[in-house]
């Protein structure tokens, strides 16, 4: 299903309208094609008890964050994911609200990560930044495509020139996620490097800065 972007998302949840019933928003169409989904999240974020701040910490590392995504992704947690979000980062300029990123996943254009069949193949810390490299299909005969999810973490105390700033709530958040496909006929598993995804490392000046600035 895929909504129209250009479709104004009624700011009520209702509870008894129909899936085949007019939206309650007046576009004209029927609600599962409409305003169902961003709804949908809206009731998810009212119930959920706890937010980003409560789960991650500064003692939150990178493989709890990355158990933490598999736990969101188990539970269709689609707003919750939204918010680990870096504000400052790509992953926010793209989706800058919770229904623009529900829209995208919708249509097939995005997809959270750390899903079924994912593993974690690599990390590399490149202060104040960590690289998560999430891969599907690598041992599996009955695919022919490898996926990777790059998956970039930066501190929320850190803002976009990873220079330190004052926040209320630390600790890792999603600056940005790319997700990568390779055919198994031409991925060369011995020459691959997070820099075949266009990784490449900070400035060792830059990563000094970052470390000598790091929030105690």
């Amino acid at each position: 299903m895929e909504l129209n972007m250009s479709t104004p998302v009624s700011s009520d949840t209702p509870d008894d309208v129909g899936r085949n019933e007019p939206c309650p928003c007046q576009s004209g169409k029927k609600y599962k094609k409409c305003c169902f989904r961003a709804h949908q999240v809206q009731r998810e974020a009212t119930k959920q008890t706890r937010g980003v701040e409560q789960l991650i910490s500064a003692e939150t590392n990178p493989w709890k964050l990355f158990k933490l995504l598999q736990q969101v992704y188990e539970n269709n947690m689609h707003g919750l994911f939204h918010e680990m979000g870096h504000e400052l980062g790509p992953f926010r300029q793209r989706f800058a609200d919770v229904t623009s990123f529900l829209q995208a996943v919708d249509s097939g254009k995005v997809h959270m990560t750390a899903g079924p069949g994912f593993v974690l193949e690599h990390f590399r810390i490149d202060r104040p930044d960590v690289y998560m490299l999430i891969a599907h299909g690598l041992d599996d005969p009955k695919v022919d495509t490898v996926q990777f999810d790059l998956v970039t973490l930066r501190p929320n105390e850190f803002d976009a020139e990873a220079n330190a700033r004052e926040t209320e709530f630390k600790g890792f958040r999603l600056w940005d996620v790319r997700r990568h496909r390779f055919p198994k006929s031409e991925f060369d598993c011995a020459n691959f490097s997070l820099e075949t995804l266009g990784v490449t490392w900070r400035q060792p000046a830059a990563a000094a800065a970052a470390e000598a600035t790091e929030p105690a």
